[in-house]
C-alpha cells in the first residue's frame, strides 16, 4: 500500500457511508502499512471491518506482490466474507502496482468468486503525454476474471479491453495541490495569500453555458480581493471571456502553459471546467493531471475546487441569486456568501468519488 491508497479508501468509505449502509471489509498488509495509517481519524472508518492478510516473506517495506501473496490475500478475503456469494463485491484497489500477479490470478480468482462481481481499480491519473489507462489492459489476460476495469481515465476506448466493462470515476485527488508548488505559482500569477483566484478554462461552449460560467465569474468577481486567471485553447481566451474580463482591470491574470512540472492553475482557488462535450479532463493540462500517484500524499497540500459542468448545479444557481441581491459593493456580505458556496462545494467533493464507486458498482451486479 501507499499514501495514495489510504486516501482512496477514506474517500470510498466516506463516500458510500452518504448513500448507504452496506457491509464494508477492507483486506489489507496492516502492520506492513500501519505508518501510513498514523493521523488518519477513527471516525473515517467507523464501521469498517478490516482484515489483516499479511504477506509471508519478504521485508516489512517490500512492495512487490506476487500472484502467491495475492492467492492468499484472496483467500482470507474468501474465508471471511461467506465466498463467491451472489451480491459480494470485491474491489481491487490500485491494481497497477500488481498487474502481473492479477493477470496470473486471473481465472483462480474467477472459479473463487463465482457468481460475486469482482472490479479492478487502476488508480493512475489520466495523463494526456501517455497512452490510456485501458489500453495497456487491452491484451492482458486479468480481466479474463470477468473482472470490471476502474479508471480515472476518461480517454477509454470501449472496445480497447474487449467484452470487459470499462467504468469511469472522478478522481479524488483532482484538485490538490502541494502547498510549497501552490505557494510559487501564486507569486508567478502576482496573487496574494489573502486573494480568491478563480481559474477558468476557457471554451467556446453553448450560448446557455456561457450565459451560466458568466453568471457564475461575475457573482465570484464582485468581491475586489477577487482575481480571474484565464487559459484557453492556445492560451488565448474566447471571445466572451476576454470581453467579460476586460469589465475588471488590473485584477485578470493569462495564464501561461504548464511546462516542467509547473503549471499556473495551481494558483487556483477554484478551477471552472468548460460545459461541453469534451468533459472536464480533456481540458486540464497535462501538468495538473499527470503528478505522480504518491506526490499529493508525501506533503500537505491544498485542495483546489474542480467545478465541472455536472456539478453544484443547485448551489451555483443559489449562489448567483443571492450575490445579485446585494446591494453594490456589498464586499463583505459577497466574501461571506463566497466561504459558504465554497464549503458546500468542498462537501460535495469530498463524497463524491465515493458515491459514484457504489452506484458504479452496484448497477454491474
Amino acid at each position: 500500500m501507499h499514501p495514495a491508497s489510504i486516501k482512496i479508501l477514506c474517500d470510498s468509505v466516506k463516500g458510500i457511508r452518504s448513500v448507504s449502509s452496506v457491509t464494508i471489509k477492507v483486506v489489507a498488509p496492516l502492520t506492513r502499512s500501519m505508518q501510513l495509517w498514523r493521523g488518519v481519524g477513527v471516525d473515517s472508518f467507523a464501521g469498517v471491518e478490516f482484515i489483516n492478510a499479511e504477506l509471508r516473506g519478504g521485508s516489512q517495506s517490500a512492495t512487490l506482490i506476487s500472484s502467491a501473496h495475492l492467492l492468499a490475500m484472496v483467500q482470507r478475503a474468501h474465508a471471511d466474507s461467506h465466498g463467491g456469494a451472489a451480491g459480494n463485491l470485491y474491489v481491487f484497489v490500485g491494481v497497477e502496482a500488481y498487474a502481473e500477479a492479477f493477470a496470473e490470478c486471473a481465472f483462480a480468482l474467477r472459479r473463487w468468486f463465482g457468481p460475486a462481481s469482482v472490479f479492478a481499480l487502476d488508480m493512475r491519473r489520466e495523463n494526456s503525454s501517455a497512452s490510456p489507462v485501458d489500453s495497456e489492459w487491452s491484451t492482458s489476460r486479468s480481466l479474463a476474471s470477468r473482472a470490471t476495469l476502474l479508471t480515472f481515465d476518461s480517454r477509454f476506448d470501449a472496445g480497447a479491453v474487449g467484452a470487459a466493462a470499462v467504468k469511469v470515476l472522478p478522481d479524488p485527488r483532482r484538485g490538490e495541490v502541494p502547498l510549497a508548488v501552490r505557494q510559487r505559482a501564486r507569486a508567478r500569477m502576482n496573487v496574494s495569500d489573502n486573494d480568491f483566484a478563480l481559474a477558468v478554462v476557457s471554451d467556446e461552449v453553448s450560448s446557455t453555458g456561457i450565459a451560466r460560467q458568466a453568471a457564475l465569474i461575475r457573482a465570484l468577481m464582485q468581491a475586489p480581493s477577487s482575481r480571474l486567471l484565464i487559459a484557453g485553447v492556445g492560451h488565448e481566451p474566447a471571445a466572451w471571456l476576454a470581453d467579460l474580463s476586460a469589465t475588471f482591470p488590473g485584477r485578470v491574470r493569462i495564464m501561461g502553459a504548464c511546462a516542467n512540472g509547473t503549471c499556473d492553475f495551481d494558483a487556483a482557488d477554484v478551477l471552472l471546467m468548460p460545459a461541453g462535450a469534451l468533459g472536464a479532463s480533456r481540458s486540464l493540462p497535462c501538468a495538473t493531471d499527470a503528478r505522480d500517484v504518491d506526490e499529493m500524499s508525501a506533503e500537505p497540500g491544498h485542495q483546489m475546487i474542480v467545478l465541472e459542468d455536472d456539478m453544484g448545479t443547485h448551489e451555483v444557481d443559489d449562489f448567483i441569486q443571492a450575490v445579485g441581491l446585494l446591494p453594490p459593493r456589498a464586499s463583505r456580505e459577497v466574501e461571506i456568501l463566497r466561504s459558504e458556496f465554497l464549503r458546500t462545494l468542498q462537501a460535495k467533493m469530498s463524497v463524491r468519488f465515493g458515491r459514484s464507486l457504489y452506484y458504479a458498482v452496484r448497477q454491474l451486479i
